[in-house]
C-alpha cells in the first residue's frame, strides 16, 4: 500500500524575497534592493576586510620606512582609504539593518556592528578634523605651542628699508610633501590676491639637514676637533663619544673668553684657546707645592723689559703684607681669596665651572695708586682688571700684571668631580686642520699627557671626567 505525504515549501531565505513580492514592484525599487542586499552581502565583507588587512600591513611596512608623516599623506589620509572604510562602514550597517526586526538573540551581533561602526566613523572624523603635532616640555613646565607637522607654513615678514623695522606679515600654507622634488618641479606659495608678492618654490628636499663647512683662514677662529672613543660595559668594541662628525668640533667664540665646554655626563671637555705663552707655560708647568687654596703666579716685566714671574702661596700670604716683585718698581699686596657659587646657568656651561675662584691683589707702581688685579682659576683668559659697570672701558686702568691663579681642582668645592679628573687623565691625539666657517689657524696636533707635566704644545685640552 503506498502513501503519500506533502511537503512543506522551504521558507524564503532572508536575502531573496518571495517571488510574489517581486510582481507589481517598479524597476527603482528592484535596484535599491539589489544594491542594498549587495552592500549587506557576505561577498562584501570578505573582500573589505582583506583588502583592509593589506593596507594596514603595507602602512605599518610603509610607517616603519619614511614615518608617520609620510604613511598618513600616502595611505590613511587619501581619498582611496576613505572610499574603503565607506564601503566597509556600508557593509557593517546594512549587514544590521537587513535583519530588521531584531530578535532577542541578536543583541550581541548588534552591539558588535555597532562598535565596528563607531570605530569607523571616528577613524574618519579624527583624519577630516583632528590637530596633530608635537608638544615638547620637560618635567613641571607648562607650554601652549604645538608643533604640526603636517601643516607646514612659510612666515613672510616685510621690512621697513628705513626703520628696519616690521610692517606685516604674510602666512603662506605650504604643502610641499614627503619626498624630493623631481628636477624642474615648482610650487607657487603666493597666489593670494592680498598679497603684493610673488613666491615660489624650486627645489623641496623633504629629509635634509644643516651642514657646517669648515673652511681654512688664517685670520678666522682657532678650532679644536676631538675625536674621543669610549668602550661601553659589556662591549667589545669602542663607540665615538660624539654623536656626529660636527659635535666633535671645539669652536671658541670670537672675543668671548676662548673656552668651549662639552660634558657628556661621565667625562667632561674643556677647550681654550690663549694667545700669551707665559698662560700656556703655567698650564704645563704648575707650581709644585700647591697649598689648600693654590699658587698665583704673578707675571711682570722687570726694568729691563724681560718677562719675570713670583709665585705667592696663598696659604701663607697675608692681606695688606707688601710683596716687592724683584727687579721693577712694581708692588703687590694680597687682598683676599674668594669662591664664588655660580648661579647663571648659561654662565656655568661657558664655563664648565660650578664655583668661581678667585684671587685678588693690589698693585702699584712706585707711588703710584694701588689698581686691584684679580686672578681667576681655570679661566686664565679673564683679564685682570675688568671696567664696572659704571665705568667706561677707555678710561679704565691699564694692567701692570697678570695673576694666573693655580689652585687644584681637588682642593675646591667640587671635589668629587675634582678627583675623579686628577685620577682619569686619557692619553689621545686631536687635531684642527680647518677652521669654523669665517676661518682658522694653520694645522697642528695636540695630547692629553698623562701627568700634569703634558707634553708641550700651542694649544691645549683637558678633560675632567665625572661621576
Amino acid at each position: 500500500m503506498a502513501t503519500a505525504t506533502r511537503k512543506n515549501p522551504p521558507p524564503p531565505r532572508v536575502d531573496e524575497a518571495p517571488e510574489a513580492t517581486r510582481t507589481g514592484v517598479s524597476p527603482v525599487v528592484r535596484a535599491f534592493d539589489a544594491v542594498f542586499r549587495f552592500l549587506a552581502s557576505l561577498k562584501l565583507a570578505v573582500v573589505c576586510l582583506s583588502v583592509l588587512a593589506a593596507t594596514l600591513a603595507y602602512g605599518t611596512w610603509f610607517n616603519s620606512q619614511y614615518g608617520q608623516t609620510a604613511v598618513d599623506e600616502w595611505v590613511f589620509r587619501t581619498r582611496w582609504f576613505a572610499l574603503l572604510l565607506a564601503f566597509l562602514g556600508m557593509n557593517v550597517l546594512c549587514a544590521a539593518l537587513i535583519r530588521y526586526p531584531w530578535k532577542k538573540r541578536q543583541t550581541g551581533f548588534l552591539i558588535t556592528h555597532a562598535g565596528l561602526l563607531t570605530v569607523i566613523g571616528g577613524s574618519w572624523w579624527a583624519s577630516q578634523s583632528a590637530d596633530e603635532g608635537l608638544l615638547g616640555m620637560r618635567e613641571g613646565e607648562t607650554s601652549s605651542k604645538l608643533v604640526r607637522n603636517h601643516k607646514p607654513m612659510i612666515y613672510v615678514r616685510p621690512i621697513d628699508p628705513h626703520t628696519g623695522q616690521q610692517t606685516g606679515t604674510y602666512k603662506l600654507p605650504v604643502h610641499p610633501g614627503v619626498f624630493d622634488w623631481p628636477a624642474g618641479k615648482f610650487q607657487v606659495v603666493s597666489d593670494k590676491p592680498d598679497t603684493p608678492f610673488k613666491l615660489a618654490i624650486k627645489r623641496y628636499f623633504a629629509a635634509s639637514r644643516p651642514r657646517t663647512v669648515f673652511v681654512p683662514d688664517p685670520s678666522g677662529t682657532p678650532m679644536l676637533k676631538l675625536r674621543p672613543r669610549v668602550k661601553p660595559p659589556r662591549s667589545d668594541s669602542f663607540v665615538d663619544a660624539f654623536g656626529s662628525d660636527e659635535e666633535g668640533w671645539f669652536t671658541p667664540r670670537a672675543g668671548g673668553i676662548q673656552r668651549v665646554v662639552k660634558d657628556l655626563r661621565t667625562a667632561q671637555f674643556i677647550f681654550s684657546y690663549v694667545e700669551s705663552h707665559e698662560v700656556f707655560d703655567d698650564f704645563l708647568d704648575p707650581p709644585a707645592d700647591s697649598g689648600k687654596e693654590g699658587v698665583a703666579r704673578l707675571r711682570y716685566e722687570d726694568k729691563a723689559g724681560q718677562p719675570r714671574f713670583l709665585d705667592v702661596r696663598i696659604d701663607d700670604a697675608k692681606p695688606g703684607t707688601p710683596i716687592p716683585l724683584p727687579d721693577s718698581d712694581l708692588t703687590a699686596s694680597f687682598v683676599k681669596f674668594e669662591h664664588v657659587q655660580l648661579g647663571d646657568p648659561s654662565f656655568r656651561r661657558m664655563t664648565g665651572e660650578d664655583v668661581l675662584n678667585i684671587a685678588q691683589f693690589n698693585v702699584k707702581k712706585g707711588d703710584g695708586p694701588a689698581i686691584e688685579h684679580n686672578g681667576y682659576a681655570s679661566l686664565p683668559t679673564i683679564p685682570p682688571i675688568i671696567p664696572k659697570r659704571d665705568e667706561d672701558p677707555a678710561a679704565a686702568p691699564r694692567p701692570l700684571l697678570r695673576v694666573n691663579y693655580y689652585l687644584p681642582r681637588w682642593s675646591t668645592r667640587r671635589s668629587t668631580t675634582a678627583m675623579a679628573w686628577s685620577r682619569s687623565w686619557a692619553t689621545t691625539t686631536a687635531a684642527w686642520p680647518t677652521a669654523s666657517s669665517a676661518g682658522g689657524r694653520p694645522p697642528g696636533s695636540a695630547r692629553m699627557g698623562c701627568s700634569s707635566r703634558a707634553r708641550r704644545s700651542r694649544r691645549s685640552a683637558e678633560m675632567a671626567p665625572r661621576r
